[in-house]
């Protein structure tokens, strides 16, 4: 069983998406709202979790508003499926397929080569940590990653399908990094790859799957710089 949670920030987009059954086709889901936008005409859907409610949240930190969605779900949702999947609302259904063999999917992987480790904001300050916490450099990871499983993409979290217990997993290694890296304007740039890092760093095989999504790019939440 998959439960789906699609993050957005707009409670117009909530309820079109009801009215036009957007996500039906994905079978059990739940709208989570982030920041501070109106909501009152979403308070009370029992498929709506609105997350400035919850009693544990972080949503006043405006630059991880992604990772505030995860840390919503991790901390305050029994999470009963054995999988579930975690949508941005600017990523688009094309082929309904909740299937994988693997801890993870995802319909938005990239070359290694292309802004993994170079490229984006701040991209020094990413490296050296991984290398100085973590222990390791990231292009040796990228190769022993390799190595094992001739994986030569890295995936985006913009529509990622996880095993329930991988993300729990996950969300209980990255809070330390969270607590480390929070009050970075980038902090969103680097979130987006940690999971990937996670993979590497745990021999934790995924599958990449393009062309089931189409991710708009519209980020109109403002919250990358």
């Amino acid at each position: 069983m998959v439960t789906t949670y699609i993050f957005c920030h707009d409670q117009k987009f909530i309820l079109d998406s009801i009215e036009n059954n957007r996500y039906d086709c994905l079978g059990q889901h739940y709208f989570v709202f982030l920041g501070f936008n109106d909501v009152d005409k979403i308070e009370g859907l029992e498929n709506v979790i609105i997350s400035k409610n919850l009693f544990d949240n972080i949503e006043n930190n405006k630059h991880c508003l992604q990772y505030c969605g995860w840390y919503s779900i991790f901390k305050n949702t029994s999470l009963n499926s054995d999988y579930i999947r975690l949508i941005d609302y600017d990523v688009d259904i094309l082929v309904p397929n909740n299937q994988t063999s693997y801890d993870i999917k995802s319909s938005m992987g990239f070359n290694f080569n292309f802004y993994f480790n170079i490229g984006f904001p701040d991209h020094h300050k990413f490296n050296n940590y991984i290398k100085n916490k973590l222990g390791f450099d990231v292009e040796f990871l990228i190769e022993k990653h390799y190595n094992k499983f001739m994986q030569d993409k890295w995936f985006s979290i913009g529509d990622v399908l996880i095993k329930t217990e991988t993300f729990r997993n996950f969300m209980e290694w990255f809070y330390p990094v969270y607590l480390d890296n929070y009050n970075s304007n980038y902090f969103a740039h680097h979130f987006e790859r940690y999971l990937t890092v996670y993979c590497l760093l745990n021999d934790i095989q995924y599958e990449v799957k393009e062309n089931e999504t189409i991710h708009r790019q519209l980020k109109s939440h403002n919250y990358y710089n």
